[in-house]
């Protein structure tokens, strides 16, 4: 019922999340927040969205032209025409995209936008008289009067910032209530681990608790911390809404710390990366000793051992062989579910011939 439940409130919110953005299509239909309306709470995001002002006056709004269409701005809008004014909106949550009208008749004016964090490129502009590049925007002598511009930051930030060069005769800027909220990526990573399994091979261990619309993972790779190597991808499972393990193995030699990390990326290509793991040398051979654990054990029990190459004989109390393993370094998970309960002795054979004896109870 719970893996229900967390499945339907995603595809809840994903409508509610399309709903919110405005593009050339939809933007006549979005309502205009007049500059006196703040903090403003919107209905389709459920951001609140607040600002801050420098140096700013209002006007009453008048009717643009953006791609053959006229619209307009809220009334009063915000006037802005002078390099020492300066808009700051600040959300509630992190946006990924906000849209502004804004109306303009000359070519010398150029509008600025800067993020708290992230970088901005600009979208869904009025393709007539309207020129972006980079974070900001500027008119040519066609423009009709106006445009749509959408800013958009795929990290999201909670903090906005507008400005204007101050030539001209300056703009009205309207904020139209179609915020993206950045949405948590739909994966729930639970563990990611790295250990040797020889003295030239790493294996990657991760597992999510369920997954949304998740594409792949990459493996990532890095002496430092800084500069970091794709190893490969592994594909993800999409939508799940259970517990999925995952394995990933490095066969490039280690001569020293290695650090690890992942980058899952949804079908809509938004990505984030996992906390990293770090992994001395595996060139470091160990005596081959072993833990097991838990102990006593139940339908599974975990050999670790320090060093290649070392046998696991898991016999009864009157020493008859049940099953033989070839054990790798690190963790090895042995599937008991066709033992009965009761103790067992499990012989260790290290690479040098040298046998040591450990008991193991089962207690299902």
């Amino acid at each position: 019922m719970k893996k229900l439940f967390k499945l339907l409130m995603v595809l809840f919110l994903l409508p509610s999340l399309v709903k919110s953005q405005c593009t050339i299509a939809n933007y006549l239909t979005a309502f205009r927040i007049p500059a006196t309306s703040y903090p403003y709470i919107s209905v389709s995001s459920g951001v609140t969205v607040s600002v801050t002002i420098v140096n700013i006056s209002t006007l009453s709004d008048v009717a643009y032209a953006c791609n053959g269409n006229n619209y307009a701005g809220a009334s009063p809008a915000w006037w802005l025409n002078s390099t020492t004014q300066r808009i700051v909106l600040n959300f509630s949550a992190p946006v990924t995209r906000f849209t502004v009208l804004a109306n303009g008749i000359n070519a010398t004016e150029i509008f600025y936008y800067a993020a708290a964090t992230g970088a901005i490129t600009l979208a869904d502009y009025c393709t007539t008289g309207m020129i972006p590049s980079g974070s900001q925007i500027s008119y040519t002598p066609t423009a009709a009067g106006g445009s749509l511009i959408s800013i958009v930051n795929p990290t999201g930030s909670t903090s906005y910032t507008m400005t204007h060069n101050g030539l001209g005769s300056g703009s009205r800027v309207t904020l139209l209530d179609c915020f993206l909220k950045l949405a948590p990526l739909p994966v729930e990573l639970t563990e990611f681990k790295a250990q040797c399994r020889s003295t030239d091979v790493v294996e990657l261990q991760w597992q999510t608790a369920s997954e949304l619309e998740n594409d792949f993972f990459s493996v990532e790779k890095s002496a430092d911390t800084k500069n970091w190597m794709e190893l490969g991808n592994v594909k993800g499972a999409g939508t799940f809404m259970s517990v999925k393990n995952y394995s990933y193995r490095d066969n490039n030699k280690n001569s020293g710390t290695v650090y690890y990390r992942l980058k899952q990326t949804d079908v809509n290509r938004n990505y984030k990366y996992s906390d990293m793991v770090v992994l001395n040398s595996c060139q470091e051979k160990g005596n081959g000793e072993l833990i097991l654990y838990p102990n006593p054990a139940k339908s599974e029990v975990i050999f670790k051992t320090d060093a290649d190459g070392v046998m696991v004989e898991i016999t009864d109390l009157i020493g008859f062989k049940l099953e033989a393993l070839s054990l790798e370094r690190g963790e090895n998970k042995v599937n008991l579910s066709n033992y009965a309960n009761g103790t067992y002795y499990i012989k260790v054979i290290n690479e040098n011939g040298e046998v040591n004896i450990k008991k193991l109870l089962i207690d299902n």
